[in-house]
């Protein structure tokens, strides 16, 4: 089964804040629950094509606005088809890193040190943060799990997007 997702990870931002302001910018969403600081919103882009953007666009801007408006660290997914995965991770609304390639390349980016630092872990997580963004050969959903495991976050954004809650898993 492939599997293609998208979905922010807020660190610091409850669930109430994020759907507030979700709703004041007429943006339609899931939000998950808060957990540990961490909330994860799951986006329409995929499925609603009636924004002028292209997606990838409209869930930069989404992850940067919010990253700013609401004084917090947003961090964007996005699995495709199983074979790639990328990431946007905003502080503040500014870039801070992006990591992302298909399958059969070397990743470009991914700042373990800045990744551990976000989720405050210690310094010796580093290096498990580290190991995990390299892809070798396993699929994106399998590095996005590592991943979150290194950074020790709650698999809530793993095999997730909106389309996957609208149906009902």
């Amino acid at each position: 089964m492939t599997t293609t997702y998208t979905n922010i990870t807020l660190l610091d931002v409850d669930q109430l804040e994020a759907a507030a302001w979700l709703a004041e910018n007429s943006y339609t969403a899931a939000v998950y629950p808060t957990i540990d600081d961490i909330t994860v919103v799951y986006d329409t882009v995929l499925m609603d094509n009636a924004d002028a953007d292209e997606p990838l666009e409209h869930l930069l801007r989404l992850a940067s606005e919010m990253s700013y408006e609401l004084g917090c660290m947003a961090w964007l997914v996005i699995v495709e088809a199983d074979a790639v995965l990328i990431y946007s991770f905003y502080s503040d609304g500014e870039l801070t890193d992006s990591y992302g390639a298909p399958l059969d390349e070397a990743p470009d980016g991914g700042d373990a040190e800045m990744l551990a630092d976000a989720f405050d872990l210690p310094k010796r997580a580093v290096k498990t943060v580290r190991t995990a963004l390299k892809r070798e050969m396993r699929s994106a959903t399998e590095s996005h799990e590592k991943l979150l495991a290194a950074l020790e976050a709650p698999a809530l954004a793993l095999r997730c997007g909106y389309e996957s809650i609208k149906a009902g898993e």
